[in-house]
């Protein structure tokens, strides 16, 4: 195990554990509002158990690959450091690690996620870093933004801090 600043790195069976922060986003039209993934539903996993979409940190997305209503979102940038790509389609095994930033106690949880929208620096500076290796206002590079109807589906309380890596996706 190392310990990278905020960034923990542990070795399970070969592949790379990475910390993050989450917070959640809200959905008041699912039909009118749709992924920057290239128009996902962001309601994709409302009847899949243990599944929850997520917006990752701008600074895990960049470069975009093309204009328009989509983003694009490659993850070459942050893949070209060695760290964890959050482009669009990308999916994650996650662990709750108990805590949130604010030191509160909370049940540990494991789930899957599969990137489909940006959370944008900046419409959200505190949580999601812009460029990489930037931080958040809690010290950590990476940030996951979870679909709230998939927080309360997975009852993961606010804000849990995580441990995640990068799975394949269900198919």
């Amino acid at each position: 195990m190392a310990r990278l600043g905020a960034v923990l790195i542990v070795s399970v069976q070969g592949h790379e554990w990475f910390n993050a922060t989450t917070s959640r986003f809200t959905v008041a039209d699912f039909s009118g509002q749709k992924g920057s993934c290239g128009g996902c539903g962001l309601n994709m996993f409302q009847n899949t158990e243990g599944w929850a979409v997520v917006s990752a940190a701008e600074s895990m997305q960049i470069p975009y690959e093309c204009d328009g209503d989509y983003q694009c979102a490659t993850g070459k940038a942050q893949a070209a450091v060695g760290g964890i790509s959050g482009g669009c389609g990308q999916c994650y095994s996650v662990y709750t690690q108990g805590v949130n930033p604010y030191n509160a106690t909370m049940e540990k949880v494991h789930f899957y996620a599969a990137v489909v929208d940006t959370c944008a620096n900046k419409w959200s500076a505190d949580w999601c870093p812009g460029q990489v290796g930037e931080k958040n206002q809690f010290g950590f590079e990476y940030h996951l933004n979870v679909l709230d109807d998939d927080v309360k589906k997975l009852k993961l309380g606010d804000n849990p801090i995580v441990h995640f890596r990068p799975i394949d996706c269900l198919t």
